[in-house]
């Protein structure tokens, strides 16, 4: 740090608890770190340096955000976990705990560490209990579920099952959100 004009930006009624560290941005990457209104950073969470949280996230004790992490509205990180830098987390999605996450998480899709001491990130479907708590119709949850076994399920290149998806349920909202993440993705996204 030489200097450079870097900012923390901490939304409306936000929670923070004991022990927690949050890193304002820096002058290489973006100068920005930014905690949306009404998400809640439990005790002992590490949030780095140009990290972006979208509104009413959650982040389960211990959890830990390496820079320039992205963190949609509504998302939960739960307790343990840990997000390799330049990761995007989308809205709605769910990490359960003790996860390693290295690679994209799409939005409404929940996923946890795998058995046998592997800590890498497995997708198990749509986060159905936020989804349903959030007001989401059970059509629109099941159109999830289905694209979800279209991107998810099988060993085809992305660019077919996502045209797949975008023809069967492509009007539904959260399956655009989902379809157009994977497209932008940069790091590659969990599958």
């Amino acid at each position: 740090y030489k200097g450079e004009s870097t900012r923390l930006i901490i939304g409306e009624e936000v929670t923070i608890r004991e022990s927690a560290t949050i890193h304002r941005g820096t002058g290489h990457g973006g100068g920005l770190t930014e905690i949306g209104s009404r998400s809640l950073i439990m005790a002992t969470v590490h949030v780095a340096h140009d990290c972006r949280l979208g509104q009413e996230v959650i982040l389960s004790s211990y959890a830990v955000l390496a820079g320039h992490v992205e963190v949609g509205d509504g998302a939960i990180v739960s307790g343990l976990s840990a997000v390799h830098q330049f990761v995007r987390i989308g809205q709605g999605a769910f990490i359960g705990g003790f996860s390693g996450v290295t690679k994209d998480v799409p939005p409404y899709i929940a996923g946890t560490s795998g058995e046998g001491g592997v800590r890498d990130l497995i997708l198990s479907g749509p986060n159905v209990v936020g989804l349903k708590r959030k007001g989401m119709t059970l059509e629109r949850v099941q159109a999830l579920k289905d694209v979800f076994n279209i991107i998810c399920r099988n060993h085809r290149p992305l660019a077919g099952v996502l045209a797949e998806a975008e023809t069967a349920h492509g009007e539904v909202p959260g399956v655009r959100a989902i379809i157009e993440f994977y497209r932008s993705s940069e790091r590659g996204v969990y599958r």
